[in-house]
């Protein structure tokens, strides 16, 4: 899928898998850890069907980037930039993670095997697996650490304050 101009009906492009491979491992050498992770939709057919991409996020020379992963009938392909990820899309979900390249690299080789199968390992089917294992990864990594997740630490700024707090009316 060209993220600028190409069609989830056509497909998302030749697979990928292999090349992915190689450009987590460049990308683990150079230290690159996910921060982010989350499942893009992007309707089409006039918003009765949805494709859904998965995007780790992360921060290269000073840079917000996206890496890309989508899953179609062709198999893998990806996109690693500093673009917006999906241009008429939307995020459906989005959390915090800690995982590097190479843990994604091995969660990967678990599906190698797996074929595209409309009703059961679909676009949806995908991103929402490896949007599970990344939340799981971390929250095992916060477990092993002793840590505070970054999930918690967002619940406490927003638990009730030990005062009440003042109104102030904006005008």
């Amino acid at each position: 899928l060209d993220h600028h101009t190409g069609s989830v009906l056509e497909g998302v492009g030749p697979d990928q898998f292999d090349s992915l491979l190689a450009h987590l491992q460049e990308m683990h050498r150079r230290g690159v850890h996910f921060g982010q992770v989350a499942i893009w939709r992007q309707a089409f057919l006039g918003g009765t069907l949805d494709h859904h991409t998965l995007v780790f996020e992360y921060t290269a020379s000073m840079r917000h980037m996206s890496l890309k992963l989508d899953w179609g009938r062709e198999g893998l392909a990806f996109v690693d930039s500093a673009e917006d990820p999906s241009l008429d899309g939307d995020i459906i979900v989005r959390t915090w993670c800690r995982l590097t390249p190479a843990h994604l690299e091995v969660l990967l080789l678990d599906v190698k095997c797996k074929k595209y199968i409309l009703t059961s390992w679909n676009c949806q089917h995908f991103a929402q697996h490896f949007f599970d294992r990344a939340m799981e990864a971390t929250q095992n990594l916060t477990t092993i650490s002793g840590a505070t997740s970054p999930e918690s630490l967002v619940a406490l700024e927003f638990e009730a304050p030990s005062s009440p707090r003042r109104a102030v009316a904006v005008a």
